[in-house]
């Protein structure tokens, strides 16, 4: 008997038995084999989980489709190595990571890298034996009709990964002056916009622990955020929250806290967000951070972030007097609420 994983408690009620490869939770009623509590565990399908576990030990799954995105993997593993050597080979770079607060342990970490030119992780990618045709399709790399080159080349690497840390996609931040700021990856058949968050694989075990995810908007607050000791954290890269999105968090907690940017935009895009958790069926709150400032100014200069609000008091604002200019405030947000 053990604790069980899947809820809190403080008197061990999780039985296995190794003989049958079984296991039951007699407090929450968690049941099942080794497929459904890998599944359960890493958030995913059982079809992903039994894939998962094959490829752990050695069982060859006869399938088209399988094979593609087992190389599209490798493809994605091997460029983030390109990419870390070459962020350790610059000094520019990593000097640029620390004046943003960033420490060794969390470059590391999070296994940033950098893409020095336009060809370097082509011609690595091709010595180690992967053809052009698989190099593009893991989106890497863009080609033109006239030259193929990297599609993150002079860009800081930020490896995405899935639910169940598998490297599915990168994002690149200028090095320097230039436009677009971030760049993501494209859709393939490994990564979807839509179904990821950038760092729910290192967030989930935490957000189970604390009943609650934080959600924030760019790369860099969440890394900093787990720095902090926030490591509930996850980014949603850019991109508005989807359905998928959604059921990816609910698999894990009920509840999510937004702390986006305290400027217009950030507050817009956190009224925007507030909805679509609620419409998911999650219990919101929101950190309402001081004016211009992140999640990053907080957590580097110690401050400590203010009290969680609730969605409606956010979507409401400050409280008034004036049964008029309530009736006026709740006319707005009421066509948005779930």
């Amino acid at each position: 008997m053990g604790l069980c994983p899947f809820h809190k408690e403080k008197n061990p009620s999780f039985y296995v038995d190794p003989d049958k490869g079984v296991y039951h939770c007699f407090g929450c009623g968690a049941s099942g084999n080794a497929v459904t509590f890998l599944a359960e565990i890493e958030g995913i399908s059982k079809a992903e989980a039994l894939s998962m576990l094959a490829e752990e030990f050695g069982i060859e799954i006869k399938t088209h489709q399988y094979d593609e995105d087992l190389v599209t993997y490798k493809v994605l593993n091997e460029a983030a190595k390109y990419y870390k050597i070459n962020l350790v080979k610059d000094n520019r770079v990593l000097d640029y990571l620390k004046s943003r607060g960033l420490e060794v342990r969390s470059v590391a970490e999070w296994e940033l890298g950098f893409s020095p030119d336009k060809y370097g992780v082509i011609r690595y990618l091709i010595e180690k034996g992967f053809s052009m045709e698989e190099i593009l399709s893991s989106g890497i790399a863009v080609n033109t009709g006239r030259e193929v080159f990297d599609r993150f080349y002079g860009r800081v690497i930020f490896p995405i990964r899935d639910v169940t840390g598998r490297i599915v996609s990168f994002s690149g931040r200028i090095f320097g002056e230039g436009e677009p700021k971030y760049l993501n990856g494209p859709d393939t058949k490994v990564f979807k916009k839509s179904e990821v968050l950038f760092g729910l694989d290192k967030a989930k075990s935490y957000a189970r622990k604390e009943g609650f995810l934080y959600i924030v908007e760019g790369y860099m607050d969440a890394i900093l955020m787990h720095q902090a000791g926030y490591k509930n954290t996850v980014a949603v890269m850019g991109t508005s929250l989807s359905e998928e999105h959604i059921k990816g968090i609910y698999r894990f907690v009920k509840k999510a806290i937004l702390i986006f940017d305290g400027d217009e935009a950030g507050l817009r895009s956190a009224e925007k967000h507030v909805f679509v958790l609620a419409k998911g069926g999650l219990n919101v709150q929101v950190i309402k951070l001081k004016e211009n400032s992140d999640p990053a100014d907080y957590v580097l200069s110690g401050m400590k972030f203010p009290e969680p609000i609730d969605a409606l008091d956010f979507l409401l604002g400050e409280r008034v007097e004036d049964p008029l200019e309530f009736s006026k405030r709740l006319e707005r947000v009421k066509p948005s609420l779930p």
